[in-house]
């Protein structure tokens, strides 16, 4: 009875202290306190004390804890929820002991330690370099690799680990053998955009940069397989502007990023891989983009069909690009970065995946171009030109052509054919309307097919893939096919290092056109023509006097450029001490490069030069021995070896303190070489009938009066031009940013270079590239600010005295015979990099939880120490040379908004838009007096006006009596200044490069369907149509194989006719030229072409793509042991709005090229 009465007792005594602990009332707020900071206050409110033995408690910090007249059991509870610790009430004390999972071993021997490995990545799965990794209770730390990764050896199971990273909450997690990914949350609640951004030399949250950038996921590109990677990013940055300067396979584009930079430098910019820098295959010479209706070299049709510095990358192995714009995110570039850089990142394989295999297919088609649009004359109105011609006597002093309206005409006045044949003659070329378009083009199809494997063990990750494409033109005979591989190798050595390797190889061969252009061709021959005999022969005629037929000359010529690539990337990481890691990367690259054109004996480009029809006459003849070039044709080749190093060492340091101070430096050293190796040189007597042999054209042959002369073609055989160049630069970098609070971020970059292709003034070496900038993050909106220099080396000039042999007879002396040596380039020892100061104002903001982003920045970039062509006087040898002093305003603005209006489990509906202005002038003034064909072709340089502005002849009407074109041009006593500068008596025109571009991309999801557009607008800008007056019709009466605008329908034809149009009338053979105030005399059909009349605004907003795409069921594709399958369909290119001044002529491309073709994309990929 007792013994019950003494259990009663205590239940109602354990009862009652249970009520009084469970009534004791707890308020209090806590943030970001430690645990013991918690209990000392759980003590002040209810006299509980608290005692402990496990080192770790300090280690914990609640971040956000608010009670308010709660039990302090439900207090005890809450705050200890998730941490290892329980808790035991003894009377008025709270004893916290470590939880207890499985029973303590005592003997350290047998205590489970295991190695823990793990991935740390953000919300959108993208992988945080030197993230931090904490052992709890010990001094052990740990950072992130580049890909995320970190592993621990000898970790007691279930210990716990404190993960961070700057601008996200800290978690702590349980050790494992395999962790997997860990995903932390952003802490901050602001600019909800999670985004890494790659510098090439470090990896930063977006929110960390306080400079101008771009970023675009590989995903995002439109693969279509047949696009380079140029024209996959039109329209996707705000301020990266891509030109496609033809529709021909293989062609260049051009690219620019807010802006010109320089004038006589490389404009593009940097293009960089994986952190190693990208050269160009062949060394940059001085712009000629800008041109337009003029004759290129040898050499530059070559170079046309190279490619850039990422032309053999592909474009499927692409994980993210970002474009670096302002100084303070590409001050760490240096003397190289003045244009802005692209970096690029590689896709590559990731820890404890199994295999994985992507393959993707697509076949395209592509439309021939066509007369529809181009207001060409058909056959009938070719036939009213000739007519006219004949019957108001404006016959060119040359005997009638023996084609055409010409030709029939001939025979009736020679008797050979009756008024009635010749009348029946007529009527029939009147309808033949050929179609050059259908006899020189095709509709093309193409193929490409990439494969890819990727995945990984617990120590060691690898991607590889390989692509192939095979493009063929529209145009016959224009191709190429690329092969293409990469391989990508991270191996985690340890815990403190990791070892990455990269190798890259690609191989393309290019085929297109020699001396002849079927697009120009096709536009610009007359449709009377036939390119066939009755018995189906080639049907010939007489140009420049020889036989021509178009089939014969591409069947005959070509263009062939082979190029290899081969790059190697390796990288070494050590992590030492706490927050320090030490970096070495070596990229070494080789590009070979053989581009050979060629013109047989049998072409008319030939006949022309050796002076008689292919085998007219034998080895015995006076006509024989008169020719520069009796046997034989002609070849050009370029052929260049490229190879390039990069090594960089770098240490840097990150560490956060006090939870609200974060800290990262960057410090490192550079050493990097380009090296170019190559010649340049045209031959004559080539023969590729005879597998390539040449028989060298005779050193003397008899000139017009029978008299031995020297054979000029025959020197030619003796020159050659040097492509040889090296660059060397020796670099320091450093970069830091301070972070407090994740609201206020400071930055600063510095760099120095000293070169090789700088002068000889030591003390300009390593002068410091720098750069601040600072960036306010409040809930929504974040402000930026930066400034500093960029810089830019014109590589194409040095410092050094370069002398050139002449070309033809002028090599040698007559007098002594000796070889004769010109001055290229006086030497400049103050030669220095261009330097361009940058002020970048930004804001970033974000809206309704992500549904709405966006970006705005304004730019002003001044640039000094420009290089340019000084003139100089004669007694120097050289009539100009480089130097540092020009100077050029840049400045603008960008804005990118991203719209989520839709975002559901079923349907997703996304909106991009971007859009840029860019305003540019020359601002100093420039020496060099230029001729009227310097002024119209947009490199000419004016204080006061655009980069690329052009000047053009100011029609001032027609003739009354002749109908030709008349001008206003000044005279020297109106304006003394026309006579040395031909802006002086021409009309400014305006500049050639679009004013404001815009990109607008749209994404619509339904369950497995998805449709994406892309659209692309040029507004401004100013360019001139093609000729009217083609070059052969100048000057006299169009020849019979000329066709010719339906223009010309509405042109001048009798007096009075100049009150009704502007269209001059045809040209005869009385027609008197113009002298310029310069002294040369031109054609009024020539200044004609470059008139204000013929200026037209290039504004033009086209359909680049829409794709559709649909994924089959997951049922469907394990039939075939696929993860997934899909398939899709691209219509790219398809439509172009543009001023109808055009006449169906592709606004975008330079005057008079061919095209970009519609082009029909089918796509299949598939995972296994």
């Amino acid at each position: 009875m007792k013994v019950r009465g003494g259990i009663a007792l205590t239940i109602v005594f354990s009862v009652h202290f249970s009520a009084v602990v469970f009534a004791q009332k707890v308020t209090f707020r806590k943030r970001n306190a430690t645990l013991s900071e918690v209990f000392k206050t759980i003590k002040e409110r209810t006299g509980y004390s608290f005692v402990w033995s496990s080192v770790t408690v300090n280690e914990y910090k609640l971040q956000n804890i608010e009670f308010n007249n709660a039990p302090l059991k439900e207090v005890l509870d809450q705050c200890l929820k998730n941490l290892p610790f329980r808790y035991e009430i003894q009377d008025k004390m709270v004893v916290i002991k470590d939880k207890v999972n499985q029973p303590q071993n005592t003997n350290p021997l047998l205590k489970g330690q295991i190695k823990v490995k793990g991935q740390i990545a953000d919300p959108l799965g993208a992988p945080l370099s030197r993230a931090t990794v904490r052992v709890l209770g010990s001094n052990r730390t740990v950072l992130t690799s580049s890909d995320g990764y970190f592993s621990l050896d000898k970790i007691d199971s279930g210990t716990n680990l404190l993960i961070s990273f700057l601008s996200y909450k800290e978690l702590t997690v349980s050790a494992k053998e395999d962790l997997g990914i860990i995903t932390l949350s952003d802490s901050s609640g602001q600019l909800g955009e999670i985004v890494i951004l790659s510098t090439g030399y470090q990896q930063l949250k977006k929110n960390q940069l306080t400079g101008a950038a771009s970023y675009l996921k590989g995903a995002d590109l439109v693969m279509t397989g047949n696009s380079s990677l140029e024209q996959m990013l039109q329209g996707r940055i705000p301020g990266l502007e891509i030109l496609n300067n033809s529709g021909q396979v293989g062609r260049k584009e051009t690219v620019k990023v807010r802006g010109v930079s320089t004038l006589l430098g490389n404009q593009e910019p940097v293009w960089v891989v994986d952190g190693i820098i990208q050269e160009d295959p062949l060394p940059f010479k001085s712009p000629e983009i800008n041109q337009f209706n003029q004759t290129s070299s040898n050499e530059e049709t070559l170079k046309n069909y190279i490619g850039g510095a990422v032309s053999g990358i592909n474009p499927f192995d692409i994980e993210d690009i970002t474009v670096l714009k302002d100084a303070a995110s590409t001050a760490i570039y240096g003397v190289k970065a003045a244009n802005g850089v692209i970096v690029i990142n590689t896709k590559k394989g990731r820890i404890d995946r199994p295999v994985t295999v992507n393959y993707s297919t697509n076949f395209f088609l592509q439309e021939k171009p066509g007369y529809s649009g181009l207001n060409m004359m058909n056959s009938k109105e070719r036939i009213d030109v000739s007519r006219e011609i004949w019957n108001r006597g404006l016959a060119s002093k040359w005997p009638l052509d023996d084609i055409g309206y010409s030709g029939l005409l001939k025979q009736f006045l020679l008797k050979e054919k009756s008024f009635d044949e010749f009348n029946s003659g007529v009527k029939q070329l009147e309808t033949t309307n050929t179609n050059w378009f259908d006899v020189l083009f095709k509709t093309s199809l193409s193929q490409s097919h990439n494969i890819s494997m990727s995945g990984g063990s617990n120590r060691n990750t690898y991607y590889g893939s390989f692509g192939y494409l095979n493009r063929n033109g529209e145009a016959k005979g224009n191709d190429m096919t690329t092969y293409m591989a990469n391989v990508n190798i991270t191996s985690y050595v340890s815990s403190k290092l990791s070892v990455s390797l990269r190798l890259s190889a690609n191989r393309s061969r290019t085929s297109g056109f020699f001396g002849v252009d079927p697009y120009e061709y096709a536009r610009t021959t007359s449709r009377v023509l036939q390119p066939y005999n009755t018995d189906g022969s080639l049907s010939y005629y007489k140009k420049e006097g020889y036989n021509f037929n178009m089939l014969n000359e591409i069947a005959n010529t070509g263009n062939n450029v082979t190029k290899t690539d081969f790059n190697s990337v390796v990288s070494l990481a050590y992590t030492f001490s706490k927050g320090f890691q030490i970096e070495s990367v070596l990229g070494m690259g080789y590009s070979d490069t053989h581009a050979a054109s060629y013109a047989s004996a049998v072409t008319n480009r030939i006949s022309v030069r050796r002076r008689f029809e292919y085998g007219q006459f034998n080895s015995n003849s006076i006509q024989y021995k008169s020719s520069p070039l009796p046997v034989g044709g002609e070849q050009a080749t370029v052929e260049d070896d490229n190879s390039n190093y990069t090594w960089r060492n770098g240490l840097s340091y990150g560490t956060v303190f006090n939870d609200k101070h974060a800290l990262s430096a960057l410090f490192g050293f550079e050493l990097r070489s380009n090296h170019h190796n190559g010649l340049s040189k045209t031959i004559f007597g080539y023969m590729p009938e005879q597998g390539g042999i040449t028989a060298n054209p005779p050193a003397t042959i008899l000139d017009g009066t029978g008299q031995i002369s020297k054979n000029d073609i025959y020197s030619y055989g003796f020159k050659f031009d040097k492509l040889d160049r090296t660059a060397n630069y020796v670099s320091y970098y450093l970069n830091g940013t301070y972070t407090y609070d994740s609201k206020y971020v400071f930055s600063l970059s510095l760099r120095g270079d000293a070169s090789n292709r700088f002068g000889g003034d030591t003390r300009t070496w390593f002068n410091p590239i720098w750069a601040i900038g600072g960036k306010w993050i409040t809930d929504n909106i974040s402000f930026r600010a930066s400034y500093g220099l960029q810089g830019n080396v014109a590589e194409n000039y040095g410092p050094n005295l370069i002398l050139s042999i002449p070309e033809g007879t002028a090599a040698y002396s007559s007098v002594t015979g000796e070889p004769i040596l010109k001055i290229s380039s006086l030497p400049y020892a103050d030669l220095r990099w261009e330097k361009t100061k940058t002020v970048n104002l930004g804001l970033d903001l974000n809206l309704i939880r992500n549904r709405v982003t966006g970006s705005f920045d304004y730019y002003n970039k001044n640039g000094k120490d420009i290089v340019i062509q000084r003139i100089m006087p004669y007694e120097n040898g050289a009539l100009s040379m480089p130097t540092n002093g020009g100077s050029l305003n840049n400045h603008g603005f960008e804005a990118m908004i991203n719209i989520i209006p839709v975002m559901s489990k079923e349907i997703n509906w996304s909106i991009a838009l971007n859009g840029a202005r860019n305003f540019n002038k020359v601002t100093s003034k420039l020496q060099p007096d230029p001729t009227w064909n310097d002024a119209r072709s947009g490199n000419y340089f004016v204080q006061g006006y655009p980069v690329s502005a052009f000047w053009v002849f100011d029609l001032k009407g027609l003739d009354h009596q002749s109908g030709s074109p008349l001008y206003n041009i000044p005279t020297t006593a109106e304006n003394p200044s026309v006579k040395v500068d031909a802006a002086a008596y021409m009309k400014y025109a305006g500049n050639l490069y679009a004013d404001f571009t815009a990109g607008l991309n749209n994404t619509f999801n339904y369950k497995r369907f998805t449709f994406s557009m892309n659209l692309y607008a040029s507004l401004g800008g100013r360019k001139l149509l093609a000729p009217l007056f083609t070059q052969e019709i100048v000057g006299t009466v169009p020849n019979e194989y000329n066709n010719l605008s339906n223009t010309l329908n509405n042109r001048w034809r009798k007096p009075g006719d100049e009150m009704l149009t502007n269209i001059p009338s045809l040209p005869s053979k009385q027609l008197q030229y113009v002298r310029l105030p310069e002294g040369i005399t031109v054609s009024p059909y020539t200044m004609y072409n470059f008139s204000s009349v013929r200026v037209v605004n290039a504004s033009y907003l086209r359909i680049n793509n829409m794709s559709f795409y649909y994924s089959l069921p997951e049922k469907i594709a394990r039939t075939v042991f696929s993860k997934k399958i899909n398939i899709g369909y691209t219509l790219s290119n398809l439509y172009t709005f543009r001023n109808k001044g055009f006449n169906g002529v592709d606004a975008e491309v330079l005057s008079g090229n061919q095209p970009l073709p519609p082009t029909y994309i089918f796509n299949l990929s598939a995972v296994f």
